[in-house]
């Protein structure tokens, strides 16, 4: 499946110590929320627990701050997750949830702003490190009017965008957040958008979020049984052993005394 924004929530706040965002629906354990916060503090901001700050940025009129959070089952059982600001003041901000991302490791995001344009243009792009990758813009603008932005491009393969938010904060301010699948792996080049009048001042971030990397494998599995059989004969025999036996009886031979050891010749 791949890498897309599938879901959103936004807050704003015209003054107080904290921001609220609810929970983006259909939040499942391993999405990626990536949050873009702007509050008009010089004094700081706190992020929920767990939750990391990848970067922030102050041009020209305000603090903005982006972050994230791979959801966990007890950020699925939440309804919202809160920010503490460092003093009362007025702030807003946005949670898109990321479907099929990869751990942002590998991953690259800038932060820019610019002032007094219509048409804002921030040179330096992103490169991402695979192909296919999530590709996202992050505006705040703040200008005499209510603008509605639009128009937004990368300098190099453009490709289509889809515009995930875009809300009104006070009467001069607002907030925006497109997206888009980049098949190339080269250089974003300047990222820029469209709509605002000749004296807005913006904040904005540009991310790159590889998708998800999976790899199937299949394994044959080859069992082989071998038995050993050892056959054994026992074989009993009833032996009896008769001997037969000559017996040859010797004569024994007997001198029988002589009557006499002299002999005499007779006359003849």
């Amino acid at each position: 499946m791949a890498v897309s924004v599938a879901s959103h929530a936004t807050a704003y706040s015209g003054s107080g110590t904290s921001l609220v965002i609810s929970k983006p629906s259909g939040l499942a354990v391993g999405d990626l929320m990536l949050f873009a916060i702007r509050h008009d503090n010089v004094d700081g901001m706190t992020n929920p627990t767990d939750w990391t700050t990848l970067t922030t940025t102050f041009n020209p009129f305000n603090n903005v701050r982006l972050g994230y959070k791979y959801a966990t089952s007890g950020d699925v059982a939440a309804s919202n997750f809160t920010w503490t600001l460092g003093s009362s003041t007025i702030s807003a901000g946005g949670i898109i949830r990321v479907t099929s991302p990869s751990p942002l490791v590998g991953s690259v995001f800038l932060a820019g702003g610019q002032s007094n344009t219509a048409t804002p243009s921030i040179s330096t792009g992103v490169t991402p490190t695979r192909a296919n990758s999530l590709i996202v813009q992050f505006w705040f603008y703040q200008s005499n009017s209510n603008d509605s932005l639009g128009g937004y491009a990368i300098a190099t393969s453009n490709p289509t965008w889809t515009e995930q938010y875009d809300v009104a904060m006070e009467a001069d301010a607002g907030m925006t957040c497109a997206w888009a699948v980049r098949p190339q792996t080269t250089s974003t080049g300047a990222w820029s958008c469209t709509g605002g009048t000749a004296s807005s001042d913006y904040n904005t971030f540009l991310v790159s979020i590889n998708e998800q990397f999976i790899i199937d494998v299949t394994e044959s599995i080859t069992l082989t049984e071998s038995y050993l059989n050892n056959v054994g004969i026992l074989v009993e025999e009833l032996v009896t052993l008769t001997e037969d036996v000559d017996v040859t009886k010797q004569r024994m031979y007997t001198n029988i005394d002589k009557s006499s050891t002299t002999w005499i010749n007779q006359n003849k």
